[in-house]
């Protein structure tokens, strides 16, 4: 496991904002997977000339480790958790199962750099993630959302984390990134939408990953109700307005004239269609 360039540059525009570190938990002992290359253009970044000069002292190359890159951050102490020491962890635990008490409100940063994929009891990860951290501490992660498979148990799609990480459970979605594996360091802001109707969704043809930061607002109960998504949410509370209806419906008459064609040209059509990156722009602003 490591944190690759995208990693360090969320990392260190969380620090730049304000995000206090203090003390870090990483799921995972993250190695420092960046070069001297990547580096240079990391100190491109508007952050401050404190910030650049801890950047140049990292020591990059193969078995370092992320602690360097956090207390640059201003961490106080940097714990990393695994079921096993054999990446040198110093707490360990089985994500499957309830962390102890020991370990609430313990923790203001905590650090998954694509550990949550491989956990197959994703909703008690996320249940410890919550309960370990302070109120007023934050969770950051980066986790394969497409194009991915068998890389871990699951692909995430944005909407898990907007329902996961939402006010009933005590938390707010600060950002939420969605970034290919291209090369071109591409950014695109992900906003949910105002209205239940319109899903979160995309389609690309190449390793594509989420970068998520949330906030801790206060201790609640935490799954008290697992969440539903919210266009099949909307549509059994509202009996009147028939959601799921006027979903097929504008997808129908959006694609509909597709089902006119011969079937090879409808295949045609269909997969080169399917095989195009596209993010819708009321859901997806590309920064920089």
């Amino acid at each position: 496991m490591g944190l690759n360039v995208n990693s360090v540059k969320f990392l260190l525009l969380a620090h730049e904002r304000g995000i206090p570190f203090g003390n870090v938990l990483m799921i995972g002992r993250q190695s420092l997977a960046v070069t001297a290359s990547e580096i240079r253009t990391l100190l491109e970044l508007p952050v401050s000339e404190t910030t650049k000069a801890a950047l140049r002292g990292l020591t990059v190359g193969p078995d370092t480790y992320s602690e360097q890159l956090l207390r640059a951050c201003g961490a106080v102490t940097v714990d990393s958790m695994d079921q096993t020491a054999y990446e040198g962890a110093t707490v360990l635990h089985d994500l499957n199962l309830p962390v102890p008490d020991s370990l609430a409100n313990r923790y203001d940063l905590i650090l998954d750099g694509g550990s949550l994929e491989h956990v197959f009891n994703i909703p008690m990860a996320v249940r410890n993630y919550m309960k370990m951290l302070k109120v007023g501490g934050h969770y950051v992660c980066n986790t394969a959302t497409n194009n991915y498979s068998g890389h871990g148990f699951y692909q995430l799609s944005p909407e898990f984390f907007f329902a996961a990480f939402a006010p009933e459970n005590g938390f707010t979605v600060l950002d939420a990134i969605l970034y290919e594996e291209t090369g071109a360091s591409r950014w695109y802001r992900i906003s949910q939408p105002d209205d239940a109707i319109r899903r979160i969704t995309f389609q690309n043809s190449v390793p594509a990953h989420l970068l998520v930061m949330a906030r801790k607002n206060a201790d609640a109960p935490v799954f008290e109700q697992f969440p539903q998504q919210r266009m099949y949410h909307a549509a059994w509370a509202n009996p009147d307005v028939d959601v799921i209806r006027i979903k097929v419906g504008l997808k129908g008459r959006a694609f509909g004239w597709v089902n006119t064609l011969p079937p090879r040209l409808k295949w045609w059509v269909l997969n080169t269609w399917n095989t195009r990156s596209r993010f819708r722009k009321d859901m997806f602003t590309r920064v920089n």
